[in-house]
């Protein structure tokens, strides 16, 4: 489980930060309020891990093991999903981007 943590923990603080950064630009640039920036910001991590895992799992290279990524994929995924069905906005685009990944 520690070892578990450490991964998490590498992820997010590298292509979930890159993400998370990257989308809550996009926030402030459109003045969103601070509940969209919120759920925006969530968005950008969750996609940022989903897609380093996805990599990982494509290089056949995660640490955790091949089964471990694909229940970390698809449970992120899924909450990357649920994130964009609470925006008050069409998020069509970004779920078949979720989605693609």
């Amino acid at each position: 489980i520690e070892h578990t943590s450490h991964i998490e923990n590498m992820h997010e603080k590298k292509t979930g930060a890159l993400f998370q950064a990257a989308i809550e630009f996009g926030g402030i640039i459109a003045e969103a309020s601070s509940e969209i920036m919120n759920q925006l910001s969530l968005f950008g991590m969750h996609f940022g891990k989903l897609f380093q895992m996805s990599d990982d799992l494509l290089d056949n290279d995660h640490p955790l093991g091949k089964e471990k990524a694909e229940e970390a994929v698809h449970f992120l995924h899924s909450k990357t999903i649920e994130i964009l069905d609470a925006l008050p906005y069409n998020t069509s685009l970004l779920k078949d981007l979720t989605s693609s990944i």
